[in-house]
């Protein structure tokens, strides 16, 4: 579902907002970029609880830390409003950034994104949850419908960017239904790098 305001003003304008909130290291040095990037390659990324705790939320959605012996153990996302409530300002729900380092090794690479849920609840459970993965090219058109349950309480996406040079990756969770109701413990995020992608000269 199409939210109203244009990608290239929006996503920019939120990006901005997350540097100030969650304080992207800008100031490492190169052979510390190195490292991140190789160990990104290696293992993948992972987004613990810890710095869920920093998730950026527009309106329409709400989020909670829920703190287990002094450490953050999940954040309870609630949705006051549906996606694309035309009463609302546009936002791009509960929303987490990647780190300059992390774009830079995600560059000219499919990957793939697990959100994990926690469990919680009675088998037959089952919640509805709209996940996002936003990068140039992939607006908000991007949002995705699927549903959890205790059994199954991760989603998986697969993002293949077209083009090599991601200025900006936003991963984003917004719950179908509103209210306690349709509330979900978001416990992790990880990214695992896929196969290469054929970059242009004009993409270097």
């Amino acid at each position: 579902m199409l939210l109203r305001s244009p990608d290239y003003i929006f996503y920019p304008a939120f990006l901005l907002i997350a540097v100030c909130l969650i304080g992207i290291p800008l100031g490492s040095t190169a052979s510390q970029r190195s490292a991140y990037r190789a160990d990104i390659l290696e293992t993948g990324i992972t987004i613990s609880p810890l710095r869920l705790d920093g998730i950026v939320t527009g309106q329409g959605v709400e989020a909670t830390t829920i703190m287990l012996t002094g450490e953050p153990s999940a954040i309870r996302i609630m949705a006051t409003h549906r996606l694309g409530d035309p009463n609302i300002v546009p936002s791009a729900g509960a929303f987490i950034p990647l780190f300059s380092h992390e774009l830079q090794a995600l560059r000219g690479r499919r990957f793939s994104v697990e959100f994990v849920f926690s469990p919680d609840g009675n088998e037959a459970d089952q919640k509805a949850i709209q996940t996002g993965v936003f990068f140039p090219g992939m607006g908000q058109n991007g949002w995705e419908e699927s549903s959890i349950s205790p059994e199954n309480p991760i989603i998986r996406r697969l993002a293949i960017p077209n083009m090599c040079q991601l200025d900006y990756v936003y991963l984003g969770v917004w719950p179908t239904n509103t209210g306690e109701a349709g509330s979900v413990d978001l416990t992790e995020m990880r990214i695992d790098l896929l196969d290469q992608i054929e970059c242009n000269e004009d993409d270097q």
